[in-house]
Parts: C-alpha cells; structure tokens; sequence
C-alpha cells in the first residue's frame, strides 16, 4: 500500500504545566488547550445564568392575569373588622383606604377596600394555603370603569391605582 505524497500526517506535540491554580495545563504547539475541568465550570455557570434568567422572565407573567371579573358575593357573610390602611405607593403614614373584613361560618374571608367612597379593590381569602391562587386572589379595577380586569394571586401587594386618588380630589 502506498501512501498518498500529498496527505501528510502532522503530529503536534503536547507538553503539560501548571496554572496558577493548580490545574494542568495542556498545550498542543504553542495554543493552549482547556482542560476538561476548565470547560465543565464554564458550562456550570454558564447554565446557573440561564436558569436565573428563565426564572425572572417568567416571575413578572404570572403576576396579573387582565380580563373581566365578577365581584365576590357578600351573601352569608358578616362584617367582621374595618382597618385604615396605607395602600398607595408612597408610604406617607396617611390611611387613605378602609379595608372591611367579611367572615363566614366556614373561616373564609372576603375584604372590601374602599377609598373616598369608591370601592376599588376586593380581596377573597377561602384557605390559609398562600400558594392557593384559584381560592385566594385579589380583584381590582385598574381605570375606574367599575370593571374589575386585574386579578392576582392572593398574597401579592397592590396599590391604591391612580384614578381613585383623581376621583378624591375633585
């Protein structure tokens, strides 16, 4: 068998040392060589990153889901407890809403949060399961229309929107 003149077999040397950390080095001519170890940190990171990416891009969709939804019923509930609360975004210690606590026999709760008279926010709690966002969730009327198109999970905070505080003022 002959071999082909012009397909030359090129054989690189490799020689070893030792980096500053202490891992080997390989070198092939006078290129550097990641070492395996080098390669499996980088992927490592490399995928902590896009893990903690995918999770905060998909934190902000499950927040509020937009349609219209139907008020909570007050029948077979009773007035148990009215707060003042701070529920705008500036926290200036003025209690601008009243929050109206409704129980029933079983132990689930029904909050009614009011301010200037406006009915802007009802908030339904019908377990202690916070994770629970079917049974415990929060409705608000984002633009004042009297709909409620804002739904969010039950231990989310919101806020006194704009409009209420308009409505106020005149």
């Amino acid at each position: 068998m002959e071999q082909n003149p012009h397909k030359r077999r090129i054989r690189i040397r490799h020689s070893y040392s030792q980096g500053a950390d202490g891992d080997f080095l390989s070198y092939a001519g006078n290129r550097p060589v990641a070492s395996a170890r080098r390669i499996c940190e980088k992927m490592r990171y490399r995928i902590f990153f896009f893990i903690i990416f995918l999770l905060a891009s998909i934190a902000p969709l499950s927040a509020m889901e937009k349609g219209v939804f139907k008020p909570p019923s007050l029948e077979g509930y009773t007035l148990v407890q009215t707060k003042q609360l701070d529920k705008d975004k500036v926290k200036d210690g003025i209690k601008e809403t009243t929050l109206e606590i409704y129980g029933n026999a079983i132990g689930q709760y029904i909050g009614k949060y009011t301010c200037n008279g406006i009915i802007w926010e009802w908030g339904v709690k019908a377990n202690n399961n916070n994770d629970d966002t079917i049974n415990n969730y929060i409705l608000r009327d984002s633009d004042g229309d009297g709909i409620f198109d804002e739904r969010y999970g039950g231990n989310e905070t919101t806020y006194v929107p704009d409009w209420v505080k308009k409505a106020g003022n005149k």
